[in-house]
């Protein structure tokens, strides 16, 4: 599934947190998993 990460990343920016390509893929991944946890 593919995402449009512009509110977050812009988020992100605007509390000067950096995030590597793979803390990004992580946060993406924990977000699929708890999605999938509330529809069960």
């Amino acid at each position: 599934m593919t995402y449009n990460l512009e509110k977050f990343l812009k988020g992100l920016e605007e509390l000067q947190i950096e995030l590597s390509d793979n803390q990004i893929k992580q946060f993406i991944r924990y977000y699929e998993m708890l999605v999938e946890k509330i529809k069960l």
